[in-house]
């Protein structure tokens, strides 16, 4: 039996069941440990918990407003997870929440997004469609192959003071050595638009690792979200929402202003504002399609600014976000 499954069974024994008694991780390591069938670290235990946490069916799920552990039990909460916001936490943007277009509000999720999926190991790719105006005029088959980011893991990066760290010797023992996760974003999913979204979502990363839809607003609608919970599933794409209102997202700054916060004040007034809510995880393939890629390369050059980038931090043996690529000017 895996750790997983181990932790399937462990974990309703040793959860409390009410969020207002939950349990830090350290102590919860402590408590599976005298209970597996073999030695983890306390880091592969850690992260196996925060994982299992963004997935709606396992039986562990972490306090929205803090660091704790409590069980899973209702069906309600599998169903309709929500962010409890407030709006003072926005410090520094507009709360007046004055109607703007919906492309405005897009361009400003989109900048939340790129700034968000930077974390860890983990670094996006902003995809800036206005660039490609006349080739999306001219090319109906544009929305169904290009995403609206690609994040790029580095598997075998090490963190330090400096950032991700890329090992060498590391690199040459494991493939792949970064991932690449094809993302779609919507401000809003419902009964008519939900399955055209979710199917570019699978067709823009037919060639990537691994393929996203990733919602702004929540997912009201029961019926919507249990059929992309099933089609989720079904083709191995992830959907997650965040549980913002467009109110809110008409009340941020513009996109420039959000994509040039100051880390610290961008996660004390956004990101750990917001909490994401998995609804299925994607899945993993174990590589590119290369044969597709090329093409898509020849076709669409955003996919080669992809690959200079990570060409770029291998050849710096440093991973390092897209916006300092930019800035190096990089040629290969």
């Amino acid at each position: 039996m895996n750790l997983r499954e181990q932790l399937k069974e462990i974990l309703p024994r040793v959860l409390p069941k009410s969020p207002a008694e939950s349990i830090k991780g350290t102590k919860l390591i402590e408590m599976v440990k005298r209970r597996l069938s073999q030695d983890y670290s306390d880091a592969t235990l850690r992260y196996h918990f925060s994982v299992m946490s963004c997935d709606p069916t396992a039986p562990i799920a972490k306090v929205e407003q803090g660091q704790g552990y409590f069980l899973r039990t209702t069906r309600r909460e599998l169903l309709r997870p929500r962010s409890r916001m407030r709006q003072e936490s926005f410090d520094g943007f507009s709360a007046d929440g004055e109607s703007e277009s919906p492309e405005q509000l897009w361009l400003k999720f989109q900048a939340f997004y790129e700034r968000y999926a930077n974390q860890d190991r983990s670094f996006s790719f902003p995809v800036r469609h206005g660039h490609a105006e006349s080739s999306r005029s001219e090319d109906p088959s544009y929305p169904w192959a290009v995403p609206d980011a690609v994040v790029v893991s580095w598997r075998s990066g090490q963190l330090s003071e400096s950032g991700v760290k890329l090992v060498p010797e590391l690199l040459c023992l494991e493939e792949p050595s970064f991932t690449l996760n094809s993302t779609k974003m919507a401000v809003s999913v419902d009964s008519a638009n939900y399955r055209q979204h979710f199917f570019q979502a699978l067709s823009n990363g037919a060639w990537a690792h691994a393929s996203e839809l990733v919602v702004a607003t929540e997912i009201l609608d029961e019926y919507v979200f249990e059929d992309l919970r099933r089609l989720g599933n079904r083709f191995g794409v992830g959907v997650s929402f965040f549980a913002l209102s467009e109110q809110q997202l008409a009340g941020w700054d513009t996109p420039d202003a959000i994509r040039e916060l100051p880390e610290d004040e961008f996660d004390r007034a956004l990101r750990d504002a917001v909490t994401l809510h998995r609804i299925t995880s994607p899945r993993l393939t174990a590589t590119v399609d290369w044969d597709h890629l090329n093409q898509l390369i020849t076709k669409y050059p955003i996919f080669d600014d992809i690959f200079r980038w990570i060409h770029y931090c291998l050849m710096r043996k440093q991973a390092c976000n897209f916006v300092d690529f930019e800035s190096a000017r990089y040629s290969p």
